[in-house]
């Protein structure tokens, strides 16, 4: 039998690197640099771009789309504009 108290290896997990607060600073955004850049607005535009631009490599490949294949293109193409019109619509307002 082993004794319940026995001493197991553990490695010690390696010493952090000293980043002084100025370099750690560079890595960190600030809540008010994320809404500034408009990164989740940019990147949800980005894919519903890439959205648009699959559906109308899709649709233009078929070779006679019909009245609902038609009509799901439609609707992709027409959300196109109200996302724009969102993004466009956010963010801060000037004064």
């Amino acid at each position: 039998m082993k004794p319940e108290n026995q001493n197991l290896d553990v490695p010690k997990p390696p010493p952090t690197a000293n980043i002084n607060s100025k370099e750690r600073k560079i890595f960190a955004i600030s809540p008010n640099q994320l809404d500034a850049w408009r990164i989740v607005p940019r990147l949800l535009v980005l894919l519903y771009g890439w959205l648009c631009f699959d559906t109308h490599q899709w649709i233009t490949a078929l070779p006679d789309p019909s009245s609902a294949q038609q009509l799901y293109a439609s609707v992709i193409f027409t959300g196109a504009a109200a996302w724009f019109g969102f993004y466009v619509n956010s963010g801060r307002k000037q004064e």
